[in-house]
């Protein structure tokens, strides 16, 4: 029997491997690959990167520790982190882990397109979102960005479901519940896709709607979308406050019209320029192609890039995440040129000249990018422009490479092998700059979209505090801590982060660092004034927060942060001062 059973157990391994190895197709896998590479750039070092302002006004609002949400907070992510920071020690990692999952749910759901894509199609645009440095790095923000592209493109798919007369009404239920509940940037969203609404809807038949259950299918779309707002901004009802977070989203989104200036056009565009040109070019060259065929899906997503454009100009409020629904569309279009391209690919009888082109092509690429980095770094003394004549003689001789071959094998695989080179190139120069903006740990890169990041400082502040309670015998939960703001101003949101694990209260103006208190301010603020006869103080202060832009760089300098993100000029900083008494200090 033991010889049965053990038979027995191998047959059924073997089954379950067997069933495993059948599902697992080519294109699944290439898929999974996708997911993992999408998780990887996500989830990889999530908290090594400080909070910077906006994130930290996100994150503490769940803390409670600065009274009512301030405006633009995000009601799904405040919910989640009400959760996540109730059941787990906050922190950086745990407080954008929403956002990374968010991110990668938009990458896996491009899946869901391959009827508008193609199989392959599909497969290139979910990689380019995959890589997308603006994705990958609103994915690694404590903000609500994340969710408002996970909700449009969940929408996408809803609208062509619709489109192609499949159930769709619960997607476009649970799309909608989410852009309501992600943020200021997702009321921009329902403008853009009102266009692909339209165009879906109008090209539906009209005898999918003469069934009964019409109007059911209505009515659980819309006590879904009712729950999913409910729950998700109320934090499962534990919160009946969140409601006015979701309230106040559309009017900060027309606040945004007449507003304070925010980023320039021309900044978040060179931001999609330098940092997607591969899903630039491509998404041109795919609108192209779709409109030539008069495809509904590239029309829609057209309509979406000249209504953001539009956006970015009349909008005087515009953030960096602004930039990010550029992206979302482009990629898509992307997927149209990625499948007409493969479909037109072919090496029959010219594969090993095909190979031979393409490896030298990369060859002598790569050799101009080695003598780019060396002029790069030369810039730091006296600059050797020889490194810069070698890069340029490179290139020349890759154009004299590409004719030969069009003089001596022809158009059709020189210009295939060229787009594939072109392909690796600028795919690499993606993959750098996402390195760059959400994997970067050298303090002289600036690894931001955002004009403004958190500084490595902040984590020293809060040590100091716990070497002080130690050495008072206490902890840092017992060391009572008053942040200090000038009169009719609030703490910062990153003070209130930094100091999350004391005992704080506010004051404003005058405080005394008694009782073994401690005193904390901004650099920039008047320096807390105690009563009369308070002891002296003396402050230590640490570098919490840090602003730099491009604007004003020529010459050499703009080359260095063009090239390598490195700069010269210091950043303006932002400082936290810790005060105590002089007798304690």
């Amino acid at each position: 029997m033991t010889y049965q059973a053990s038979v027995t157990t191998s047959n059924q391994t073997g089954s379950a491997t067997g069933r495993i190895l059948a599902w697992l197709t080519v294109e699944r896998l290439a898929w999974l690959v996708i997911g993992f590479a999408a998780a990887v750039l996500r989830l990889l070092g999530l908290g090594f990167r400080p909070l910077d302002a906006v994130e930290a006004q996100q994150a503490v609002a769940a803390l409670g520790a600065a009274g009512l949400p301030g405006p633009g907070v995000s009601p799904l992510l405040l919910s989640l982190h009400r959760f996540s920071f109730g059941l787990f020690q906050s922190g950086e990692g745990l407080a954008r882990i929403w956002p990374a999952l968010a991110g990668i749910a938009l990458v896996v759901l491009v899946f869901e397109l391959r009827g508008e894509l193609g199989r392959i199609g599909a497969m290139g645009a979910a990689t380019l979102l995959a890589i997308s440095p603006l994705l990958v790095f609103w994915s690694r923000s404590a903000t609500g960005e994340s969710f408002s592209l996970l909700a449009a493109m969940v929408l996408i798919v809803a609208l062509t479901r619709a489109r192609r007369r499949a159930p769709w009404i619960i997607w476009g239920a649970v799309g909608l519940g989410l852009l309501v509940l992600s943020s200021v940037a997702g009321y921009s969203v329902l403008v853009l896709i009102a266009p692909m609404a339209v165009l879906a809807l109008a090209g539906r038949s009209t005898a999918i709607d003469n069934s009964g259950s019409a109007g059911s299918q209505w009515l659980i779309g819309l006590l879904v979308f009712v729950g999913v707002v409910a729950l998700g901004a109320t934090a499962m009802f534990f919160n009946p406050g969140g409601f006015a977070a979701v309230a106040d989203l559309p009017a900060a989104w027309l606040r945004s019209f007449a507003g304070p200036a925010g980023y320039s056009p021309f900044w978040l565009l060179a931001q999609v320029t330098l940092g997607e040109l591969l899903a630039l070019g491509a998404g041109v060259a795919g609108l192209v192609i779709g409109l030539r065929r008069r495809d509904w899906f590239a029309q829609a997503l057209g309509l979406w890039l000249v209504l953001a454009l539009v956006l970015l100009v009349v909008r005087s409020g515009r953030s960096p995440g602004d930039a990010a629904l550029l992206v979302l569309p482009l990629a898509l279009l992307a997927g149209i040129t990625v499948e007409a391209f493969a479909a037109q690919l072919s090496f029959a009888g010219e594969r090993a000249e095909a190979a031979v082109l393409l490896a030298a092509c990369l060859v002598v690429l790569g050799a101009a990018a080695i003598w780019l980095a060396d002029y790069v770094r030369s810039l730091d003394g006296t600059a050797n422009t020889v490194f810069l004549f070698s890069a340029a003689a490179a290139l020349v001789v890759l154009v004299a490479i590409l004719v030969a071959y069009f003089v001596v094998f022809g158009a059709r695989v020189t210009w295939q092998v060229a787009v594939l080179v072109a392909a690796i190139a600028l795919g690499l120069l993606t993959l750098r700059m996402t390195a760059m903006t959400s994997h970067n740990h050298d303090p002289l890169r600036w690894g931001s979209v955002a004009s403004t990041r958190g500084a490595s400082d902040g984590a020293n502040l809060t040590a100091f505090l716990e070497q002080l309670a130690a050495q008072r015998g206490t902890d840092l939960r017992d060391l009572p801590v008053t942040l200090v703001a000038a009169p009719g101003t609030e703490p910062s949101p990153l003070l209130h982060w930094l100091v999350r694990d004391a005992a704080t209260h506010d004051a404003a103006g005058a405080a005394d660092a008694d009782a073994g208190g401690v005193l904390i301010s901004l650099a920039d603020d008047p320096p807390p004034a105690g009563s009369d006869g308070a002891a002296p103080l003396v402050g230590r202060s640490f570098r919490i927060a840090e602003e730099w832009t491009p604007a004003g760089l020529r010459g050499e300098p703009l080359w260095k942060w063009l090239l390598y993100g490195l700069f010269d000029t210091p950043a303006s900083q932002q400082r936290a001062v810790v005060w105590l008494p002089a007798h304690g200090s």
